[in-house]
């Protein structure tokens, strides 16, 4: 009931009163056996910080969450319903996290990580086609690392097969005008053109 509550204040933008209420009951969870309430209140006070552009709080509960699905193996009989969304979501909000940061080793370190997961669903898929357009932002604005651009196209061009398997167009518009993007910064305006167009179309 708490738990309904927090997120309650949570969809209705209240931060303050849900984080109060997650707070109280984080702290009542952490110790017992209510795995599954104290998994959810953890990542609802990542999602609480993230909206509150509190990045680095965000990560440190992001992780916590993690942990609590990766580490302790009792928790996979009371987390029964955990499946790989929940570590896909996670991954990505992680990644994201350090995107914000600007802590990019990092970001691609847990983006790579849900690259590699072997899912078919939706909604595993479509987390999976956000981080390739997020890797490729940053590839293509970190003109220290090596190939970036080459990088950034072959991030972008994943993202669009996997939104295009989907069939959502308009998140597959939207990574073909990143792609376009990267064109733009190479200076290949033809091929940048094109793109946007495809985009468009």
């Amino acid at each position: 009931q708490k738990l309904k509550e927090a997120t309650a204040y949570y969809n209705n933008k209240k931060y303050v009163e849900s984080l109060r209420l997650a707070f109280a009951l984080y702290e009542q969870t952490k110790n017992n056996n209510y795995t599954k309430t104290h998994y959810l209140v953890t990542n609802l006070i990542a999602k609480i910080y993230r909206q509150n552009k509190e990045h680095k709080r965000a990560v440190v509960f992001y992780k916590k969450s993690l942990r609590l699905i990766l580490l302790n193996t009792s928790y996979n009989k009371d987390l029964g319903s955990f499946n790989n969304k929940d570590y896909a979501e996670n991954l990505l909000r992680l990644g994201g996290e350090y995107q914000l940061l600007r802590m990019n080793d990092s970001a691609i370190f847990y983006y790579e990580k849900l690259a590699k997961l072997n899912s078919l669903t939706d909604e595993v898929l479509g987390f999976q086609a956000s981080s390739y357009s997020n890797l490729a932002g940053i590839y293509q604005k970190d003109t220290t690392m090596l190939k970036h651009y080459e990088k950034a196209i072959e991030f972008a061009e994943r993202a669009i097969e996997l939104h295009k398997k989907r069939n959502n167009f308009i998140s597959q518009a939207g990574a073909i005008n990143n792609l376009a993007s990267v064109y733009l910064f190479q200076g290949d305006f033809l091929k940048s053109k094109k793109t946007y167009l495809k985009g468009l179309k």
